[in-house]
């Protein structure tokens, strides 16, 4: 009998090393499989570190231009990085690996059921024939041509105003590849169109955001009131329908928070053809007003155009449920009248 318990610990011990050794081996392997490289952000201004390889995926943090990341590992068009202790993806394309070898490609992992992190109802977005998950934006400075819109009281004209805004806006969305940004209006556009004195109409500005199948529709004018020079304040309207009213209620957020003047709300105008002819999600935001001296001047600054092309991006990017590197708290067609 004694014979037998010592011939049951030997076998134990057996059964015990040996599954101890498969462990430890199969561990090994797992980490010997991957290659860890060094990787160098390359955008413009900084990139998200997402917690799974999907442009609607919650950001984790984001990365500066020039920053250094540890590249695991690589699925499709992402990189597996870690960035300050985080572990997340990001869009390969903007990731300089510094190594000769690019990191080994990994299956994309099963998540496990009790691993799977709560995330916010993402936007449903209407499937695009190539497959693509990007949120389109279209931006349009408004009037054009030979439309000048309203005058301010200096003389400087509306669309000159509005279009300065509206490049800002492009230049601030284009650093986020998660964005197809596209304008309705450039510089050399309205040469063309005042060469043909003609000017560009709101419908042509509503069937561009169509044809283009643009995410959302976001209208930025400069208000006017030459009978009332005391009039003030930012509004922002659009046409009423439920479908709108999530990107109006966003977008006046940061508008009244960017320009720092009178809230005078949000109203309906189901008339306006660029909110009533789209077939997206649509607003028209009105900065300021222009036949206001203080205003119109304060609108000319620079510094305040800035401020307000960045509400109008943390709008979009708060729309879209993204995290944004430069305000505390996520495409569209920009209108600017």
């Amino acid at each position: 009998m004694k014979g037998g318990r010592e011939q049951l610990r030997y076998i134990r011990t057996i059964v015990y090393i040996s599954v101890f050794w498969f462990v430890w081996t199969s561990t090994t392997y797992v980490y010997a499989a991957v290659q860890v490289n060094t990787g160098t952000v390359n955008v413009t201004t900084s990139l998200a570190l997402r917690a799974k390889p999907d442009v609607k995926s919650t950001a984790l943090a984001w990365m500066k231009k020039g920053e250094v990341v540890e590249v695991v590992s690589r699925q499709g068009e992402w990189y597996q990085v870690k960035y300050k202790k985080k572990l997340g993806y990001a869009n390969a394309p903007y990731i300089k690996v510094e190594t000769n070898q690019e990191p080994t490609m990994q299956p994309t992992p099963k998540p496990l059921p009790a691993l799977e992190e709560t995330e916010k109802e993402p936007i449903q977005k209407e499937e695009r024939p190539t497959g693509e998950n990007i949120f389109k934006v279209v931006i349009d400075a408004g009037h054009g041509g030979k439309d000048n819109g309203a005058t301010g009281t200096i003389g400087n004209k509306e669309k000159d105003l509005t279009l300065m805004i509206a490049e800002r806006v492009e230049s601030k969305l284009k650093n986020n590849p998660s964005y197809d940004v596209i304008m309705t209006r450039t510089r050399e556009l309205d040469e063309e169109l005042m060469k043909k004195k003609v000017k560009q109409q709101p419908k042509e500005k509503a069937n561009i955001a169509n044809d283009k199948q643009a995410d959302i529709f976001v209208s930025i004018h400069i208000n006017s009131a030459t009978s009332a020079p005391s009039a003030s304040g930012t509004e922002t309207l659009y046409n009423g329908t439920q479908q709108d009213k999530k990107l109006v209620e966003v977008m006046h957020k940061h508008a009244i928070k960017a320009t720092g003047f009178k809230n005078r709300g949000v109203k309906i105008r189901p008339n306006l053809v660029v909110l009533r002819d789209t077939k997206m999600p649509a607003v028209l935001l009105e900065v300021g007003f222009m036949s206001n001296h203080n205003e119109n001047m304060t609108m000319l600054n620079p510094e305040f155009q800035e401020r307000v092309a960045q509400g109008i991006v943390d709008g979009i990017n708060e729309y879209f449920n993204m995290a944004n590197p430069t305000f505390d708290q996520e495409v569209g067609f920009i209108f600017c009248y």
